[in-house]
């Protein structure tokens, strides 16, 4: 589960988890580091993690985190309305075989009587969200962001693709890399909301849950102890997992032009930013039109 290497002259410590069941469960098992005196993931207060103790975040990832659900289901329909989506219909077709008949061309007597339909090819969009957040990142710039990628993920698979989407923690300190990765969204999988909102849209997923795998991992070093690293920005994410422009990439809020504010223009702002680093221009991304 722990793969420990060197890469560009940085020490990994490279976690997967198949899942959030197993994430918990490792959780539960590993012991803590004895140089964490004040484990952040049990002291951090509810202003910054937005629950009241370690174990209310476990529940809430376990069973589910339900409230202002509403909320973040009418935020992302406000951004999907302002979306300008250019969808790929189905091509009909004459056939021998289909779904409905062809009347005229059955009085006609042509043997292509039935409508048949040629389903488009799905192509394929990998998203990588780093969800490692600095101390002054707030709890309405996490939300923002990760209402707008649910609301990215969405429109994507309308326009006929399949996301694989890449949810990390990248944090480097003193010559080392955390690097926890986690499955909650397969390529061929459609996205679902409930499972995805906490994970994306709540801090306690890393300032409580991702602290405290960084309080159990093995091998981190002391400096870790007094402030959980620094998270990688977009140009070493790039290069530890090999991306090219081709690939969607979404570091912390404010490096995407998220305040936290109005979420119409953080929208905007992270689909410009978004746009301007597809360089190669190999995927077709939706433009968000400002006009309200």
């Amino acid at each position: 589960m722990l793969k420990h290497y060197e890469k560009f002259g940085k020490e990994i410590f490279e976690h997967e988890f198949l899942g959030i069941a197993e994430f918990l469960r490792y959780l539960n098992e590993m012991p803590t580091s004895n140089f964490y005196e004040h484990c952040s993931s049990e002291t951090g207060n509810y202003a910054f993690t937005k629950t009241n103790s370690y174990q209310e975040a476990e529940e809430l990832c376990k069973f589910g985190y339900h409230e202002d659900f509403e909320k973040i289901v009418k935020l992302k329909n406000s951004i999907d309305k302002y979306l300008k989506i250019t969808s790929t219909r189905d091509k009909e077709h004459r056939d021998f075989i289909g779904y409905a008949p062809d009347v005229k061309a059955f009085l006609e007597g042509n043997p292509l009587n039935m409508l048949n339909r040629v389903n488009p090819k799905r192509k394929k969009i990998s998203l990588y969200y780093n969800v490692a957040y600095s101390g002054n990142i707030s709890s309405k710039q996490i939300y923002n962001a990760g209402a707008i990628i649910l609301s990215l993920i969405d429109v994507l698979e309308k326009m006929n693709y399949n996301v694989d989407l890449n949810l990390f923690d990248m944090t480097q300190c003193d010559g080392q890399v955390s690097f926890p990765r986690f499955v909650i969204k397969r390529e061929n999988e459609r996205s679902n909301l409930q499972k995805l909102y906490f994970p994306m849209c709540h801090p306690s997923f890393q300032r409580r849950l991702v602290f405290k795998l960084q309080e159990k991992t093995p091998g981190l070093n002391s400096s870790w102890a007094s402030g959980y690293g620094k998270p990688c920005d977009i140009s070493m994410i790039k290069q530890m997992l090999e991306l090219d422009n081709s690939n969607i990439v979404i570091t912390q809020p404010s490096e995407m032009g998220v305040s936290g504010n109005d979420i119409l223009d953080d929208a905007s702002n992270m689909f410009e930013i978004i746009d301007k680093s597809n360089k190669c221009k190999v995927l077709t991304l939706p433009t968000f039109e400002k006009k309200r």
